[in-house]
C-alpha cells in the first residue's frame, strides 16, 4: 500500500539506536546514539513530502540526544513508556 506517511519506531539504549521505519516497505538501521549519527541519519532519511511520525521509548538521559535534536525535523516525535 503507498503512502505518504512514515512511522519510525525507536529502540534506545546507551550505545545504539535500533530504528524501524514503516511505510510501503520495512527499513531497518542500527546507528550510534551520539548527535552526530542522529543528525546524519534524520537529514538522510526525512523528506519534505512526507509526514512522519517517530515514536520512543522512554529511557531516561539515552533519549536525551535523540530529543535535543528532533525539533530540527518537520516530525510529529512521540516519548511513550
Amino acid at each position: 500500500m503507498k503512502t505518504n506517511s512514515k512511522f519510525i519506531g525507536i529502540d534506545v539504549s546507551k550505545k545504539t539506536l535500533d530504528i524501524c521505519i514503516l511505510s510501503d516497505r520495512k527499513e531497518f538501521f542500527k546507528i550510534d546514539n551520539t548527535p552526530q549519527s542522529i543528525e546524519e541519519f534524520f537529514t538522510g532519511n526525512l523528506s519534505k513530502k512526507t509526514t512522519h511520525y517517530v515514536c520512543i521509548e522512554n529511557t531516561g538521559k539515552y533519549g536525551w540526544a535523540l530529543m535535543k535534536l528532533m525539533p530540527e525535523f518537520n516530525c510529529l516525535f512521540y516519548v511513550v513508556n
